[in-house]
């Protein structure tokens, strides 16, 4: 299990949208998805870079959704890390972008982590009209439920204040 790391607000690490990375420079979206599906660690400070360098070319498009698969997919690979913060970006920009709901509920099912659980969460709480509460309560009961999950997932904490498991309290 990878230890989380909180990004100050001078981290060299965090993430800067729109800076010039005059080393990593994505010239197209395609290019910078298969720069994010191929990072295999957030400790490393070149992998970093590039993740940076990604999402600087992906969050901000106004159409999100041919970069949720590799968004997902990079939660999925680190379920307990935050790398430095970035993943937090990552968390709120997917959660402003309309219509990732059925993406969230395939990433729950192939790979539940700390950021998708906590988007669930908030769905649940925040009463989604995309997806229907108590089937989406009921995925959350089941993932809690299964030992594969990492406890720190399975100890996520909605907006309300419960558990995935009681959720279902903050409806």
């Amino acid at each position: 299990m990878q230890r989380t790391r909180a990004a100050s607000p001078r981290s060299p690490l965090t993430l800067r949208l729109g800076a010039t990375h005059s080393a990593l420079q994505f010239a197209d979206v395609s290019a910078a998805l298969d720069a994010i599906e191929s990072i295999t660690s957030v400790d490393d400070a070149a992998q970093l870079q590039a993740l940076e360098a990604s999402l600087a070319v992906i969050l901000p498009l106004s159409d999100l959704s041919p970069a949720l698969p590799a968004l997902f997919g990079l939660l999925e690979r680190f379920p307990d890390n935050d790398a430095y913060g970035i993943f937090w970006t990552v968390l709120h920009r997917i959660e402003a972008h309309p219509g990732y709901e059925p993406a969230l509920i395939a990433s729950l099912q192939r790979a539940p982590s700390t950021f998708v659980i906590r988007m669930a969460a908030a769905v649940v709480a925040g009463g989604g009209s995309v997806v229907p509460r108590t089937g989406l309560l009921q995925l959350l009961q089941t993932i809690a439920d299964d030992s594969r999950t990492s406890p720190s997932a399975s100890s996520v904490r909605n907006p309300a204040g419960s558990s995935p498991a009681t959720a279902s309290s903050a409806i």
